[in-house]
């Protein structure tokens, strides 16, 4: 007979259940875990049903949308030398978790770890029949003959992936020593169906007109970690060797499709969006003295190798592999209880390997060259003072100073300054005040400045506050606060652009951001039994950058096909409101209420119009309307969630849950959908 994996599942939650529980005396029990001095027995089962409005991908994203059996079992038992702990859930073959631990006399623990959930994807149509779903594809008489058409050839398919994760870990001590030998494994899987879009020319050997796909891909990707190590006490130093290796396996097969072809590149099938294999290997030594005591010292040394693993038919030969070294120090003196100073150092060294040049043979075989990859080389250092004036108030300092150093990065290819100097300064405090110390407030101001960022998006100033406060002055209520604002700031980041004739043009281009992040929340109990939670959350981003648009730049007007549009602003805010009840009606029955309600709103704002541009095929504009209109977002969500358990009595209760999740975008009712969710469960404990 042939089980399905859901039905093995189903199986082995039974098995475990029926093992330990019907007409299970306490007798019994000790035949499970060895001894009757303390053990928990539930098992509860129960049936999820799921309601489906319109699209619920985004609704649901997290939820894998099936309805059946649940079951949930806890098992614990102590019995002084050794402690089992088993706590599974099960709602279906793509969402259960299970984890188990065992203990024994601290010579030994295990532990084992299974977790499956779902992540689903909208479909975004290829088809611009559809409304809300692309820009118009055909441009009109004014921007020439220039047109994008899609296709779509998996119309209406639903996307999702599948992810497992399973961890085990062991340790154990080594006789008559005082040292341990640590193992452990886990697994990461990718499984199910995703959209790919990917873009051909038009027509062969014509780049007027742009033909963008979309097409279903299939995904099956693993990666797998072990590691073993050992660590040791000696008088006064700690001692630790770890090995790592890491392997990441892309199993599906790599897409491949029909292109028109251009330049050298024949028409034909293709492959194209391969995902390469990777292996990580790593071996670590570290050292410590022990952490009593005033001065406390540490010294780390990492070795390690990444190697890109792919392989193509077109391209050869692919060379792609870092080797790194990673150290470490910390010290810590402690002369007082009023003082305590730090110093930790941090130094990383990335030597990239890569091919020189490759090989193409789609078509007439052809030399490419391959740019130097960047060696890097971090040095990271800082020092720390705490003060203690007195016994409910704290003040720190830090002082931080990074200093990177590039090669190859200043070429033509990169234009990435060779040196980099990050330094960053950071006062705070944490105080406790008010009696039983109901009032806590702690926070911090730092200040950041990079002499040459390397990026356009990398801030030459940064400053950050934040701010945190609880106040419980009774047993009946409290509150609580935070603040964070971020103020980012780069007035000059030049970007260089070739034309087809050869000249090299500047373009100077400014760039700040500010974020403003707060949460506000409170409880409240009126009466004995009845608890009530606010809580707010409020995130607002301000980007304001001169944006440079197209790659084509020439001193010829109607052949320039690169604007620069300056004080281009982002916005994005969003709000969340959660609220919440918990009603204890008696002894035996117990009542939840919440609800969720989350606005999100950005827009970008270029504006830019250029008229008679010369295209290979005509004369056209240049328009910034349709980068407004994809970038625009108005989206709600709105959620509520119940509960209501009941206790039995001693052996036996009852529960049932109730979930409604609701999306809505403006102006669009492409991926507005509702989830609704049901639960009734049964439990028995022994």
């Amino acid at each position: 007979m042939k089980f399905t994996r859901q039905q093995s599942l189903v199986a082995a939650f039974f098995i475990a259940g029926l093992t330990i529980l019907p007409g299970v005396s306490q007798a019994d029990m000790a035949d499970v875990v060895g001894s009757t001095q303390q053990s928990i027995v539930t098992l509860r089962t129960g049936y999820l049903g799921h309601s489906l409005k319109d699209e619920p991908g985004r609704a649901g994203e997290f939820k894998s949308l099936q309805s059946g059996p649940t079951f949930d079992l806890r098992l614990f038992g102590d019995t002084g030398p050794f402690y089992l702990d088993l706590e599974g859930a099960y709602r279906n073959e793509d969402d259960y978790a299970l984890s188990a631990g065992l203990n024994g006399k601290g010579q030994v623990s295990l532990s084992v770890r299974s977790d499956r959930f779902v992540h689903n994807f909208s479909h975004i149509p290829y088809d611009n029949t559809v409304e809300g779903s692309r820009p118009d594809s055909n441009f009109g008489s004014d921007r020439g003959s220039q047109t994008l058409f899609y296709s779509d050839a998996d119309p209406g398919e639903s996307y999702g992936l599948r992810l497992d994760f399973k961890e085990a870990k062991a340790k154990v001590k080594l006789p008559n020593y005082p040292a341990h030998l640590n193992l452990s494994y886990w697994r990461y899987e990718k499984k199910g169906e995703t959209q790919l879009r990917f873009a051909d020319h038009g027509s062969a050997n014509n780049c007027s007109s742009c033909h963008l796909q979309s097409r279903t891909r299939t995904v099956d990707r693993v990666t797998e970690e072990v590691k073993v190590g050992i660590d040791a006490h000696a008088e006064y130093i700690d001692f630790a060797l770890e090995g790592l290796y890491r392997q990441f396996r892309a199993k599906e097969k790599v897409p491949v499709d029909s292109f028109r072809g251009r330049g050298q590149l024949d028409p034909g099938d293709y492959p194209h969006d391969q995902i390469p294999d990777s292996t990580l290997k790593e071996v670590a030594i570290k050292l410590s003295s022990a952490p009593s005591g005033s001065l406390v010292a540490g010294l780390s040394l990492t070795a390690g190798e990444r190697e890109n693993r792919s392989d193509s038919v077109f391209e050869k030969p692919i060379q792609a592999k870092t080797d790194y070294l990673k150290s470490t120090a910390d010290l810590t003196y402690t002369p007082s209880a009023k003082w305590m100073y730090s110093f930790r150092y941090r130094r990383l060294n990335l030597d990239n390997d890569n091919s020189d040049v490759l090989t193409s043979y789609a078509g007439s075989a052809s030399t490419l060259p391959v740019r130097e990859a960047i060696d890097i080389e971090r040095a990271w250092y800082e020092g720390v003072v705490n003060y203690n004036p007195w016994r409910s108030l704290t003040l720190k300092a830090e002082l931080r100073t990074e200093d990177i150093e590039r090669d190859f990065a200043d070429s033509q290819a990169w234009n990435l300054p060779k040196n980099e100097m990050v330094t960053k300064a950071k006062v705070g405090f944490q105080s406790r005040m008010l009696e039983r110390s109901a009032l806590k407030v702690n926070g911090w101001l730092a200040f950041q400045h990079s002499d040459d960022p390397a990026y356009i998006s990398s801030a030459e100033n940064r400053t950050e506050l934040f701010l945190s406060s609880t106040f419980l002055p009774k047993k009946r209520w409290g509150l609580s606060a935070t603040l964070t604002a971020v103020d980012e700031r780069r007035d000059d980041s030049t970007v260089e652009q070739l034309s087809r004739a050869g000249e090299l043009f500047d373009y100077d281009l400014a760039r700040s951001q500010q974020q403003r992040k707060g949460t506000f929340g409170g409880w409240f109990s009126p009466a004995a039994g009845l608890v009530l939670n606010l809580s707010y959350g409020y995130f607002w981003t301000a980007i304001e950058q001169d944006l440079l648009f197209g790659t084509s730049p020439s001193s010829d007007p109607a052949s320039d096909r690169t604007l620069e549009d300056e004080d281009v602003d982002f916005r994005q805010t969003v709000h969340t409101v959660t609220a919440g009840a918990t009603w204890q009606a008696t002894e035996e029955i117990e009542c939840r209420l919440e609800g969720y309600h989350i606005r999100s709103q950005a827009y970008y704002s270029p504006d830019f119009q250029q008229a008679d541009v010369n295209y290979s095929n005509g004369v056209g504009i240049m328009s910034s309307a349709d980068l407004k209109e994809i970038s625009e977002i108005d989206t709600t969500q709105n959620g509520l969630r119940g509960r209501v358990s009941w206790r039995l009595n001693d052996l036996w209760s009852c529960s049932v849950d109730a979930s409604l999740d609701d999306y809505d975008a403006s102006g669009s009712d492409l991926y507005d959908g509702v989830v609704q969710t049901a639960m009734v469960s049964f439990a028995r404990s022994w």
